[in-house]
């Protein structure tokens, strides 16, 4: 007996319909590309395409339980997202300040070396009754810049 095509798709969909919902169906094809579904696995000279989904859809309520769901972890995304933002605003304006606090040192630094260096300086070129005035000042600026600077020397 020879079957039309939409009588063949009209088993077809009873088939389906009868079918449970659980049931798994299998599109195989022949050699040729005649496709042909089946519950379980192909005939012997059929390839198995692919398992079609029959379950049925999810209901209302479970498809509303999963957008509140899916809502619900978007705002903790959402949420975890802003708290690395600020951290790192947090850590980057820290960093930003021991750079100044170095760079403040530093010059500081640089300024008390100089004053050593031009206090020595004086006190090599001071006159016989200064000399002595002048090498206190000179030490007290070289113990300053030590006291201040230990790393610098």
């Amino acid at each position: 007996m020879k079957l039309s095509w939409t009588s063949m798709c009209g088993l077809l969909l009873g088939a389906l319909i009868t079918a449970p919902a659980h049931a798994a169906l299998t599109r195989c094809e022949d050699p040729t590309g005649k496709v042909t579904y089946v519950q379980g696995e192909c005939p012997a000279g059929l390839r198995a395409v692919r398992e079609v989904n029959t379950s049925p859809a999810a209901s209302t309520d479970e498809q509303r339980a999963a957008q509140q769901r899916a809502a619900g972890e978007a705002r903790s995304a959402n949420q975890l997202q802003a708290q690395r933002e600020k951290r790192g605003r947090a850590d980057a304006a820290e960093q930003r300040k021991a750079q100044q606090a170095a760079a403040q040192r530093s010059k500081h630094c640089a300024k008390l070396k100089l004053h050593a260096q031009r206090t020595s300086e004086q006190a090599a070129k001071a006159s016989p009754q200064k000399q002595e005035a002048a090498r206190r000042r000179a030490q007290r600026a070289a113990d300053d810049y030590a006291a201040a600077c230990p790393a610098a020397r």
